[in-house]
């Protein structure tokens, strides 16, 4: 079974805010980093310990490149990676 659900969705019309939600099922370790496609690390929204339970962070891409950009949730041992295209 996951112990992660993990969805990526656009708030703007121009695609400027995204929504990370999550549900973590387990109580451990989490954290959400953003990669260039060359896998560097260009941003870190949080490495802690979260609670069981539904979670949302925004990111406003203002700043960033246009084009796609790697997300990876880590919750304990469960990785997900979803891709956000940036087209503003």
């Amino acid at each position: 079974m996951n112990q992660v659900y993990f969805k990526i969705s656009p708030l703007s019309s121009a695609g400027s805010i995204v929504a990370f939600e999550f549900v973590i099922f387990h109580t451990d370790q989490a954290a959400i980093k953003v990669f260039d496609l060359a896998g560097r690390g260009t941003l870190s929204f949080f490495n802690q310990y979260l609670n069981a339970g539904p979670y949302r962070y925004l990111w406003d891409t203002h700043g960033f490149a246009r084009g796609c950009w790697a997300v990876r949730l880590q919750a304990g041992k469960t990785i997900c990676m979803k891709t956000v295209k940036i087209v503003y």
